[in-house]
């Protein structure tokens, strides 16, 4: 087995592929090692780069499908170490990727891209500085899965002490400081944007709510009326009584059942426009929010229509 390369600098630029913040890594700054993976090498600056990563398969890194042309002679041609899960006889510099002395390094094999192994071999190597540019793994992206690795491993980097740099537009290690917003320079708050996006939210369910209180009325309907089908066919039929008893319990036990369910619903619903008016009274406190308040259109929340109804909202007061 070749042996590890050890690190050549103190600081690590790891790249991926997100634009436009990949062309911002130190790629000509000599501080930096630069690491490059996959296909980056289509846009990568040529030299910059001292070592590159394809965790992939043979079947996936070979097929022309995943990987531009000419990404095999680019791996045996190149002269850093390349890091695969086995070493290649025919691409010279390659490395078996040393994926045991990595998890008991960072304490567990939660390693769910390729990114999260060239943060982790950065650890093992004892980088001081690991940079990460290219990367979002944004929360409706394919990658959604892949970034609390990612996270969890930067957190780890600096709990060691290890400083992270992450370009601005980058959506890693960002979000709101819970209960207080976003830390800017006005100040500690929520931010209109956010309120925003919590009211729509909040729309969403109280919609997702009408049609379940309305489906489950609709049911509750129909089982009051074989209730009272079935009670009337007493009269008319002594003989079946044992046998209409238990359909008529039936009956009155899904009934029930159905009022409970309505019930559980109703009251959630109750919560969530109370929400919905609470969250409308906090949007026009917002500093962004009051000087926008004109501008923004809140819609009415939907009236509860009357019980007998079983059509639209059908949703009881």
């Amino acid at each position: 087995m070749q042996e590890l390369l050890p690190r050549q600098r103190d600081k690590v630029a790891i790249v991926g592929f997100a634009k436009p913040h990949r062309d911002l890594a130190p790629f000509n700054d000599p501080e930096w090692e630069v690491w490059g993976v996959n296909d980056a090498w289509t846009w990568l600056p040529k030299g910059a780069a001292t070592r590159w990563f394809d965790m992939h398969s043979p079947d996936i890194y070979e097929w022309g499908f995943r990987r531009s042309a000419g990404h095999l002679d680019f791996l045996k041609a190149f002269e850093g170490q390349v890091y695969f899960h086995e070493r290649r006889d025919d691409v010279p510099n390659s490395v078996a990727y040393p994926l045991d002395d990595v998890v008991r390094n960072i304490g567990t094999p939660y390693l769910t891209s390729s990114i999260a192994y060239m943060q982790g071999l950065a650890l093992l190597l004892g980088f001081k500085t690991i940079g990460i540019w290219g990367v979002d793994m944004g929360h409706d992206s394919e990658y959604a899965d892949q970034r609390p690795c990612c996270e969890l491993l930067l957190g780890v980097a600096l709990a060691r002490g290890v400083k992270v740099t992450i370009p601005e537009q980058s959506p890693l290690m960002k979000g709101p400081l819970y209960g207080r917003g976003y830390l800017t320079e006005r100040g500690e708050r929520i931010s209109h944007g956010q309120l925003e996006r919590r009211f729509d939210l909040l729309r969403q369910r109280e919609q997702q709510l009408i049609g379940a209180c309305d489906q489950v009325l609709a049911s509750r309907e129909q089982l009051q009326g074989a209730i009272t089908a079935v009670r009337k066919l007493f009269g008319d039929l002594p003989a079946e009584a044992n046998l209409l008893k238990e359909r008529l319990n039936a009956l009155e036990g899904h009934y029930a059942k159905a009022d409970d369910t309505w019930r559980a619903h109703k009251g959630e619903l109750d919560k969530v426009r109370g929400m919905i008016e609470e969250l409308k009274f906090w949007i026009g406190l917002t500093p962004e929010g009051a000087p926008q308040a004109s501008a923004l259109v809140l819609p009415e929340p939907v009236s509860a229509p009357t019980q007998a109804s079983t059509r639209g909202s059908a949703v009881p007061a």
